[in-house]
């Protein structure tokens, strides 16, 4: 059984389980999803089971990248949610869909429920984007949150822009 966290107006937003592992192996193959992120491809199914076996940030911080599904269908289309960073104490937040879902909107409403999730919720205080500089797509995406820019970083050579979730 599923533990769901959130819906939006077309989602549904649950805990990413190994029965996912094809899914998730899927979304990582794609060129165009991982040309602007660090993260290498799974290279088998296996391992992206091996993977979720051992995803255990829901236990260690409540949060997490949560699997989506589209309501009419229950289809998985990518995930969307939140990640504590240990490092910096921040909460960023993140997503990756399936190139056929893109442009339809679907990224801007998950992230901002999640976004809504973590701050009417969990009271959070600050939630960020890093979104690297040549990515149009997230670039806009921030931009219909009403995400506010607040610093570019480099790490391993490329560009990311900071972006933070207002305050409301």
């Amino acid at each position: 059984m599923h533990k769901y966290i959130l819906q939006t107006e077309r989602c549904y937003l649950r805990e990413l389980a190994p029965l996912d592992a094809a899914n998730c192996f899927l979304l990582n193959q794609h060129p165009e999803i991982l040309e602007f992120t660090n993260d290498p491809p799974f290279d088998s199914e296996e391992t992206a089971r091996k993977f979720l076996n051992s995803y255990d940030a829901y236990i260690k911080t409540g949060i997490g990248r949560w699997a989506v599904e589209l309501k009419t269908d229950n289809s998985f289309i990518g995930w969307c949610g939140l990640k504590y960073h240990h490092t910096t104490n921040d909460i960023d937040i993140g997503y990756r869909l399936l190139p056929k879902y893109w442009g339809k909107g679907l990224a801007t409403e998950t992230a901002k429920g999640c976004c809504d999730f973590g701050m009417k919720v969990l009271g959070l205080k600050r939630i960020y984007a890093c979104i690297h500089e040549n990515n149009l797509k997230s670039l806009r995406v921030a931009e219909k949150l009403s995400m506010q820019y607040e610093k570019t970083v480099i790490d391993e050579n490329k560009r990311w822009k900071h972006f933070v979730f207002p305050i409301k």
